[in-house]
């Protein structure tokens, strides 16, 4: 892209696998950091479920596996 273009945001929206292949991390743990607002959800129900992935970092060998996004302020993690 040169700038100006529009793309779609469709583009970079993918379901719990393929952010878990992305990540290096369980789609598990896709889905529970959508749950505790680490990362946005679009969408809800079976399946139905993205993920953006401009919000999530790509697994490397350098880095391996995505590291967990901070919680929300109002949310708090379990013991």
């Amino acid at each position: 892209m040169s700038g100006g273009e529009l793309v779609s945001l469709e583009q970079y929206l993918v379901d719990d696998k393929a952010a878990a292949a992305w990540t290096g991390r369980p789609a598990s743990t896709i889905r529970r950091w959508g749950l505790e607002g680490r990362i946005a959800k679009h969408g809800n129900g079976r399946g139905a479920v993205r993920y953006d992935l401009r919000e999530l970092q790509p697994w490397s060998p350098a880095n391996g596996p995505m590291k967990a996004p901070p919680l929300p302020d109002h949310f708090t993690a379990a013991a």
